[in-house]
């Protein structure tokens, strides 16, 4: 069964020891999808009765389908590339502007991951100041974390890495491997409604990504991130 980020629980005894509590965690990046894109996604979460945390960027239709849904916990997914990068940041934009700006959307919150996986101490200690408590922004492969388990941040935030996402990991046909008793896997409803196989074809359809009638012609056969997203569910629906 699939547990929340925010149910990963503090580790007892001395600073820096690693969590006792570990489980199988299934997050999912909402990135801005349209809300029949979503819906897709929630459909099958339904159908599994699979427990997701959902990253929430700014669509407010997309969040009207979340909020209530016994199945999903919201956090957070604030996107601070154009600070980075300088394009298209207003001015006196700011990291903590960005990070208020969705919190404000998203007052429960207690889990965070950046758009690209934006990371810096200086954004771990802003998350924290805000409230949160869980970050996701550390992904590693299968084969460099066989002992992988959440940890503490300095700010205070519990690390909590991810094994497997679909947009890294799509064209090399990795599948999902429970190597330890902690798992975390990420998700992009786009890419499920899609079934991506790979960057190239999923670049291909952003014209279409907002037209689903569209879209939905263009969805691949065979191998690709849906067919592994509906694995993992049969797998851990016992069916």
């Amino acid at each position: 069964m699939f547990r929340f980020i925010s149910e990963i629980s503090a580790p007892s005894g001395q600073d820096g020891q690693v969590c006792a509590n570990r489980g199988l965690h299934l997050t999912i990046d909402l990135d801005w999808c349209h809300e029949a894109v979503l819906a897709d996604t929630l459909e099958l979460l339904e159908v599994y009765e699979a427990r997701a945390t959902v990253f929430c960027t700014d669509r407010t239709e997309s969040l009207d389908l979340l909020k209530g849904n016994r199945l999903v916990e919201l956090g957070v997914h604030p996107n601070f590339r154009p600070l980075l990068s300088g394009e298209n940041a207003p001015d006196g934009e700011s990291a903590a502007r960005v990070l208020d700006r969705i919190l404000s959307l998203v007052p429960t919150a207690k889990s965070v991951r950046s758009h690209s996986l934006t990371s810096s101490s200086d954004l771990s200690t802003l998350f924290r100041s805000r409230g949160l408590t869980h970050e996701s922004n550390i992904k590693l492969p299968f084969e460099a974390a066989p002992h992988l388990a959440p940890f503490y941040h300095v700010s205070g935030m519990l690390m909590c890495p991810f094994q497997w996402g679909d947009h890294s990991d799509m064209e090399k046909g990795i599948p999902i491997q429970c190597v330890s008793n902690y798992l975390v896997v990420n998700f992009h409803p786009i890419h499920i409604f899609l079934n991506s196989n790979s960057l190239d074809q999923y670049e291909r359809t952003r014209p279409y990504h907002y037209s689903p009638g569209n879209l939905r012609n263009l969805r691949t056969d065979g191998t690709g991130v849906r067919t592994h997203f509906l694995d993992l569910l049969e797998a851990m629906s016992g069916r």
